[in-house]
């Protein structure tokens, strides 16, 4: 089956965003990231700025996350966070279907399937701590480790609840990267080169 996305996971400060960007100059195709925010929000009726406060986080509320309306859905409360996966998840499969693209984040890998190249990118914790400080002029390494361990915890408790799989698993993705050391934009060839195989 040919496979026209290229689904992009990625550890904090990793450069998976910017490796996403790049990929889609080198193969002229759309991008998607903060847009699917938008995509969201207007998909399911809620307010961009909620979508933005909600994103990628896991309510501890009590409620039940339904895929779709079970025998109990009239009876729990269910969580803004549940609701806001489902409008996110509706836009994945929409953009996937319009054609090309390249996806960041969102579940998307886990979405789509075998309809995209599913890639996890990473890096050693100093690597990503020394990109957030160049990033974010002024953060000292305390307040960048301390940023990119919250952000990978939310990012895991995320993809966990909505997937039931370990994140960053390497038998869950067709390709793993580790930018370590590495040029981005190197990285992005590997990646455009291991896409055209298919």
């Amino acid at each position: 089956m040919a496979r026209g996305v290229i689904a992009i996971s990625r550890e904090f400060g990793s450069g998976g965003r910017s490796i996403g960007l790049l990929l889609s100059e080198l193969l002229s195709i759309p991008f998607y990231d903060r847009e699917l925010i938008s995509g969201a929000a207007e998909a399911g009726g809620i307010s961009s700025a909620l979508v933005d406060d909600y994103e990628e986080r896991v309510s501890d509320d009590f409620g039940a996350f339904f895929l779709e309306p079970g025998l109990f859905a009239c009876c729990l409360q269910q969580p803004m966070t549940d609701k806001i996966y489902l409008a996110q998840r509706r836009v994945v499969l929409e953009l996937a279907e319009r054609g090309p693209c390249i996806i960041v984040g969102r579940c998307a890998a886990h979405i789509l399937g075998d309809r995209a190249v599913s890639v996890f990118v990473r890096a050693s914790l100093e690597s990503r701590i020394e990109r957030i400080r160049g990033l974010r002029g002024g953060v000292s390494v305390e307040e960048a480790r301390e940023l990119v361990l919250s952000v990978d915890k939310r990012r895991r408790r995320y993809y966990e609840r909505y997937t039931g799989l370990e994140w960053g698993r390497a038998d869950d993705y067709n390709l793993c990267i580790d930018t370590t050391g590495l040029d981005l934009k190197g990285c992005a060839g590997v990646i455009k080169s291991y896409f055209s195989c298919f």
